[in-house]
């Protein structure tokens, strides 16, 4: 079997890649990686969405090939640049990415995550050139019955927050593109991909509990923990991104994938509650102090949720490859080396290359 890390490094090597949302969390380390890869990476993005960012900290934009400021649904633009920089890859990340959020805006929600997903596609659609495509979704596209069990790609979708709705109609958009354009369309080929809870360091987003952890225990204060029993489906920013870049490269080598949706998340044993988390993370963080507080939680979210992600496994080889202690102590590692050097470049550097080699000694 050949080594997945060689496959990535064969497959992007010299390969133009455009990232969407690429001064996000996952869109920062998506970048990083792929620049280690030797790719040669165009970022568009509207704005810089935190302060601080990692994309920010670590000058990521310095290895960049092009640096754009736009927002995807200026759907010209966006085509004009597609057919400019003529990508081997797309990677859609861009998306209005917190539930908290959608309830204080839940148009710009909707515009941004599925007028977005439809504009991005009818961009690659109209473009010359040909292109794989990885369009990321979420998790909570799934309408949530509380199933103790993972859910599967052919779930029922649906959304009770705007958040969840708009991840939902998304994946409506995609599955609408693919069978009226992109079915017979075989030099352009696109997969949506679904991932679970995704932490690690460089987070800085506003209502996500492992940036509000860091907030508060830099500060010296103490994290409230609205909903301490919701158990999600945890994994490191590298998980799903190596099961995006192995879509990426499946698409281009297999027609019989256009189309194709693909859910990424851990095994059973990091579906963990939230208080379960944060105890760990606190036990590698000096101690940080947190407490329950439940009256906090003024907006809807589900308690249980987890990912079944058999397919990824069986069609892409894709695997989860850290244990729990392995990813909280990288973070913990990240936010600690934050206070006293804030450019982290070389330590993203460093755990991606620990990634790399657990990827190479799991398979």
């Amino acid at each position: 079997m050949e080594n997945l890390v060689t496959k990535l490094y064969n497959a992007y090597k010299g390969q133009t890649v455009i990232v969407t949302g690429h001064t996000g969390f996952k869109g920062s380390w998506l970048c990083q990686w792929l620049v280690k890869m030797g790719a040669n990476v165009v970022g568009i993005s509207k704005d810089i969405s935190s302060n601080p960012s990692m994309y920010t900290n670590n000058e990521i934009h310095k290895y960049l090939q092009q640096d754009i400021r736009l927002n995807v649904l200026e759907e010209q633009k966006l085509l004009q640049i597609f057919n400019t920089v003529k990508p081997n890859y797309i990677f859609h990340l861009a998306a209005q990415p917190i539930v908290s959020l959608s309830y204080k805006d839940p148009v710009d929600t909707f515009m941004n995550n599925t007028i977005g997903y439809a504009t991005v596609l009818n961009a690659v659609r109209l473009m010359a050139s040909p292109c794989s495509v990885v369009l990321a979704s979420s998790d909570k596209c799934y309408k949530n019955k509380e199933w103790i069990w993972g859910y599967r790609e052919n779930d029922e979708l649906g959304g009770y927050d705007p958040y969840s709705a708009s991840k939902a109609t998304s994946e409506i958009v995609f599955e609408s593109f693919y069978h009226s354009f992109f079915k017979n369309q075989n030099d352009k080929r696109i997969a949506s991909v679904r991932a679970g809870n995704v932490i690690g360091g460089g987070d800085w987003s506003v209502d996500r509990i492992i940036p509000d952890a860091y907030r508060a225990w830099h500060s010296n204060e103490v994290l409230p923990l609205r909903r301490p029993n919701s158990i999600r489906p945890w994994q490191f920013v590298l998980e799903p991104l190596f099961g995006y870049l192995l879509t990426a490269i499946a698409l281009q080598n297999n027609e019989k994938l256009n189309g194709e949706c693909f859910n990424f998340g851990p095994d059973n044993t990091i579906n963990l509650p939230v208080v379960t988390m944060i105890e760990q993370l606190s036990a590698l963080s000096n101690n940080g102090k947190y407490v329950v507080d439940e009256a906090g939680a003024t907006f809807y979210e589900t308690s249980l949720l987890k990912l079944n992600a058999d397919k990824a496994k069986s069609i892409l080889e894709w695997i989860p490859v850290l244990q729990t202690n392995q990813t909280l102590q990288l973070i913990a590692t990240w936010y600690t080396q934050y206070q006293s050097t804030q450019n982290l470049f070389e330590l993203t550097n460093q755990q991606i290359e620990f990634f790399e080699q657990a990827i190479t000694a799991v398979k």
